[in-house]
């Protein structure tokens, strides 16, 4: 959950910490828009529950969400909310 996906994104790649220095190979293919960190975080919890097949159908866009938002306007500075993405190695 992040409020900044480009800083996020960005921290992985210098690998700072040693959480981002494992994790820093990363594609962000999935990404939700929330407009408060309460609704990012139950909707965080709710995929962390979900299947990794379940995940895959959300991902390839054959479970539908009105929160979905192209990973390609999240890069080009539109205007932030809080996010949840999905990001994959």
């Amino acid at each position: 959950m992040t409020n900044n996906l480009n800083k996020r994104f960005l921290e992985h790649l210098a690998k700072k910490s040693l959480f981002t220095k494992r994790y820093s190979k990363i594609k962000i293919i999935y990404c939700e828009k929330y407009p408060n960190k309460y609704q990012t975080a139950k909707r965080e919890k709710q995929l962390k529950g979900w299947s990794h097949n379940k995940k895959l159908l959300l991902i390839t866009r054959k479970i539908s969400d009105p929160h979905y938002a192209e990973v390609s306007e999240v890069f080009n500075g539109v205007k932030e909310k809080k996010r949840t993405c999905v990001e994959r190695v």
